[in-house]
């Protein structure tokens, strides 16, 4: 049906990821209490969709 539309289903999620990931990274910049519920959250996910630990490291920010 997306892809009726014009829209892949990998654009739309790619770009809901990428508004994810901006929100998180603003979330851990702002308010620690924010970054531990969120790396509660990853622990979770990890653990029921068994993603790699490598998969969940935030990259270093410079700046």
């Amino acid at each position: 049906m997306l892809l009726r539309q014009g829209q892949p289903a990998e654009v739309l999620l790619q770009e809901q990821l990428t508004l994810l990931d901006d929100g998180v990274r603003e979330a851990v910049r702002r308010d620690h209490a924010a970054a531990d519920r969120l790396l509660t959250q990853g622990r979770f996910l990890r653990e029921r969709f068994g993603a790699g630990a490598s998969e969940w490291q935030l990259p270093n920010e410079k700046g």
